[in-house]
This record gives structure tokens, C-alpha cells and sequence, in this order.
């Protein structure tokens, strides 16, 4: 699931994209309370943050972590 949301943000898509959880579950065919219990421990480990849209749930990758991610692994 990290990474459907981690392609959306990828694509031609400006940064700070968005992928709404709704699509989530229809370009994976997986039932919403398994979506659900992914983006929560997706959220619990900082990998992507949500926010609500009036009735709808957005997740976005944590651009932050992936970058200090990025650096410390070049340093090594």
C-alpha cells in the first residue's frame, strides 16, 4: 500500500500530490477495514501522513523522512 501511495506522488503529479484512500481500495481490490489497519501502521510508522478532505481520507508520503532516509544512507 506505501508504494501505491508512494506512485501516486511519483507520477506527473505536483508535490505534496495527494491519493485519496478511496482509490486505494479500488486499484488494489482490497476491503476497506484491511486499508484502513495498513494506513494506520503506514501512519504510526511516519511514512505518510493523512488529513480529511470533507468526507474524504488523503495520504501523502512523508517527503521529510524519505530525504533524511536518502542522506544518511549516502553517507554510509
Amino acid at each position: 500500500m506505501y508504494f501505491q501511495i508512494a506512485k501516486m506522488n511519483e507520477s506527473s503529479f505536483p508535490t505534496d500530490s495527494e491519493c485519496f484512500v478511496t482509490d486505494i481500495i479500488s486499484s488494489l481490490n482490497i476491503g476497506a477495514p484491511t486499508i484502513s489497519h495498513h494506513i494506520k501502521e503506514l501512519v504510526n510508522a511516519d511514512l505518510i501522513r493523512t488529513e480529511k478532505k470533507g468526507k474524504f481520507l488523503i495520504c501523502k508520503v512523508n517527503e521529510e523522512l524519505i530525504e533524511e532516509v536518502s542522506k544518511s544512507l549516502k553517507q554510509q
